[in-house]
């Protein structure tokens, strides 16, 4: 089974792919200098690109999150938004899964932090040492996806 693992805000996404106890790491960013808007149908492009050349068989997304900034949080709404719609579209299965969820399930901790994550990942192979903080996050969701496949 493929499960990927999701971290999306408006700006870039990192994903993870799991396939029997193996993983690929992905990570897009789209210029800044792009409009807002212009940049989340981009990264809904990458995105529908990455799932049809990867065919997985299920998505796990992270939730929205409360942003300080409405503007943020809208935008942030607005891709995740788009990668349902696109899961729907492409009749892919997802599941939204809050932060604190996976950090809890996987990390230890609810309130895990960017570190305490980066270390977790770290723990379990050095190359996260290189990578984007969002692979990491990834990485973690998609693990949360294998853990509920696997009805643990």
């Amino acid at each position: 089974m493929k499960i990927l693992g999701l971290d999306i805000d408006s700006k870039k996404f990192g994903a993870v792919v799991f396939t029997d106890k193996k993983y690929t790491a992905y990570y897009f960013v789209i210029s800044k200098k792009k409009e807002t808007q212009e940049r989340i149908f981009d990264l809904q492009c990458q995105f529908e690109k990455l799932i049809r050349s990867v065919k997985p068989d299920i998505i796990i997304i992270e939730d929205a999150i409360y942003a300080q900034n409405f503007k943020t949080s809208k935008f942030l709404s607005e891709s995740i938004g788009n990668c349902k719609l696109t899961c729907k579209l492409l009749n892919i299965p997802f599941v939204l899964v809050s932060n604190k969820t996976w950090k809890k399930e996987i990390v230890g901790n609810g309130g895990s932090t960017k570190e305490d994550i980066r270390n977790f990942c770290i723990s379990k192979d050095k190359i996260f040492t290189t990578l984007e903080q969002d692979v990491c996050d990834s990485y973690c969701i998609a693990l949360y996806g294998v853990k509920i496949k696997e009805g643990k």
